[in-house]
């Protein structure tokens, strides 16, 4: 309840944090919210491969295979296409060598 009120005192008197120190408490609470998303997101992988490391089936190490082998193969498709359109010679447009891709 405190916090509410030092809120509503803090919002009718806009002269109570100065103009330097408004920057400053914006980028502590911006990076104290950036931590606290970290926080929350390593705790929730924890537990979330913790109940699936039990139940991983051959069937799902394929799936993983295909899908990293696929998506590696879209990059580079998606990587190839934007070369052959984003070149400086918009006449004599020639793709980029494959090695450059990877």
């Amino acid at each position: 309840m405190a916090v509410v009120i030092m809120g509503i005192v803090f919002s009718a008197e806009k002269t109570a944090i100065s103009p330097e120190v408004q920057g400053f408490v914006h980028n502590f609470w911006e990076m104290i919210g950036y931590l606290a998303n970290t926080v929350l997101f390593v705790i929730v992988g924890i537990l979330i491969s913790e109940s699936a490391i039990n139940s991983i089936t051959a069937t799902d190490v394929y799936y993983l295979i295909v899908l990293y082998f696929t998506l590696n193969v879209a990059r580079f498709g998606i990587n190839y296409a934007d070369s052959y359109y984003c070149t400086n010679d918009s006449i004599n447009s020639k793709p980029i060598g494959y090695s450059l891709l990877l």
